[in-house]
C-alpha cells in the first residue's frame, strides 16, 4: 500500500575546502530561507575510491564509518560549517552530502559535493590533538566573524533611524530543541535516501529497544 508523505526540500550540495595544510576538511552549507523551522543537519562523507560511507558526529566533529546500528549526533541548526580532522584517512579522496531536519521530518540527502583529497603527509609538526584544537579554533573564528557582521548590520539599521534593536531583529525566541541522534543509511543515495531519527536511548541500536521516528 502507499501513503501520502511530504519531505522537506533537498538542500544544495555542501561546499568543501582543505584547511590546516591539507590535514582537515572544512564543510560549509547555506541555511534555506525558511530556516526558522530548521532543527538540525546530518552530514555524511563518501570515500570515493572505496565507495564507503561515513557519518559526522555533530557533538565531536568525528568522522565514523557507517555500520549497522551505529548512530551519530546531528549538527545543530545554528551551525553553518564544520572542520573535520578526526577519523579522516590520509591520502583519501572524499565527497560530502547533507540532509536537514524540520518538524516534517528529514529531507533526502543532497547531491554530492566536489571531491577533496586529504593530504597524504602524516602529522609532523603537530599531533592529532593539536590539529583538533586548531580545527575548533577555525570553526570558532568563523562563528565570531559572523556575529560581528550581524552586529554591524544591526548598528547600521539603527543609525538609519528604522528603530530596529538587536532584540527586535532576532524575532521571537526559538523553542529549545534537545540534541537528536540519527541513523545514517548504509548506502546513501543522493536525492533519495534520508537519515532516520532516533529517540533517546543507548548509542548502540541493538543494545536496547528504541523507537524509530
Amino acid at each position: 500500500f502507499a501513503r501520502w508523505s511530504q519531505r522537506p526540500p533537498t538542500p544544495d550540495p555542501p561546499k568543501v575546502d582543505l584547511v590546516l595544510d591539507g590535514a582537515g576538511i572544512r564543510v560549509s552549507w547555506a541555511s534555506p530561507e525558511w530556516s526558522r523551522s530548521l532543527r538540525a543537519w546530518a552530514i555524511c562523507l563518501q570515500d570515493v575510491e572505496l565507495g564507503q560511507w561515513f557519518a559526522v558526529d555533530g557533538a565531536t566533529s568525528c568522522v565514523q564509518q557507517v555500520a549497522l546500528g551505529k548512530d551519530a549526533t546531528v549538527v545543530p541548526a545554528s551551525e553553518e560549517s564544520l572542520v573535520l580532522v578526526r577519523g579522516l584517512q590520509r591520502g583519501r579522496t572524499y565527497r560530502v552530502v547533507a540532509a536537514l531536519l524540520t518538524p516534517a521530518g528529514w529531507s533526502a540527502f543532497s547531491g554530492l559535493s566536489p571531491r577533496v583529497e586529504v593530504s597524504a603527509v602524516m602529522y609532523t609538526k603537530a599531533s592529532e590533538a593539536d590539529l583538533v584544537e586548531a580545527a575548533w579554533n577555525v570553526r570558532t573564528d568563523v562563528k565570531e566573524r559572523k556575529k560581528k557582521e550581524e552586529m554591524k548590520e544591526r548598528e547600521k539599521k539603527q543609525r538609519r533611524g528604522k528603530g530596529v534593536t538587536p532584540k527586535d531583529s532576532e524575532g521571537p525566541p526559538s523553542p529549545r530543541i534537545e540534541p537528536v541522534r540519527f541513523l545514517p543509511p548504509s548506502q546513501v543515495q543522493p536525492g533519495a535516501t534520508a537519515p532516520v531519527s532516533l529517540l533517546d536511548g543507548r548509542h548502540s541500536l541493538p543494545a536496547t529497544p528504541r523507537q524509530l521516528c
